[in-house]
């Protein structure tokens, strides 16, 4: 019996070795924010590949965001989200399929106690995490 269950996991090891995780989340930028709003646009065209899978912001003090924009490499763009990030609360946005080229992100934002950051980062297919 011992023997059998050695055979059945030793060809289960090939198998979950040979399939790495084929997605990593990569940081596009941190964006330093105070309780003054701020509105900039982020080139991330040399950062990312033409295909994004999500988008995420992530916030270490409160912080409000009247607009979050991504900017595509064809020309069009659309708002992402608009609302309050809590400190230490990550907000993720999955792109549509057809929408998955971004080449800058917008935002006008600010925070409401103190001087903060906002993390983006993205998750990028195709790249082995490790």
């Amino acid at each position: 019996m011992k023997l059998l269950r050695s055979l059945a996991l030793a060809g289960l090891i090939p198998v979950v070795t040979a399939t790495p995780a084929m997605a990593a989340w990569v940081s596009v930028t941190s964006v330093p924010l105070g309780q003054t709003a701020r509105t900039d646009v982020v080139d991330a065209s040399g950062q990312l590949p033409s295909r994004v899978e999500a988008l995420s912001f992530r916030a270490d003090t409160d912080m409000k965001c009247r607009d979050v924009t991504a900017y595509y490499r064809s020309g069009q763009s659309h708002r992402l989200w608009s609302g309050m990030l809590s400190a230490g609360r990550t907000k993720t946005i999955h792109m549509l399929p057809v929408h998955r080229d971004v080449a800058r992100i917008g935002y006008h934002c600010w925070t409401l106690n103190k001087p903060g950051r906002l993390d983006i980062a993205a998750n990028v297919p195709g790249r082995a995490i490790g």
